[in-house]
């Protein structure tokens, strides 16, 4: 999946990165070209296999980021 590809790229290089399924197509991949469904599916896909995390902001928008890594001596 090229998307999902795409996006732990972005991660990967800009670790504290958050945002919407909107920013992620249009600020992390830049592909104007994909429909919001396709991206809203490879982060969908990212979450369930423990890639990446979301937060349910007050308005109800769900905002991606990088799975934290424990920090070091953290038993968790």
């Amino acid at each position: 999946m090229q998307i999902a590809r795409a996006i732990e790229l972005y991660v990967s290089e800009h670790p504290r990165a958050a945002d919407t399924a909107e920013g992620v197509r249009s600020w992390w991949i830049g592909a104007t070209c994909d429909s919001l469904e396709d991206v809203q599916q490879a982060l969908d896909h990212l979450v369930a296999s423990g890639r990446l995390t979301f937060t349910v902001l007050p308005d109800g928008a769900a905002i991606y980021s990088r799975v934290s890594e424990p920090r070091r001596g953290d038993s968790h």
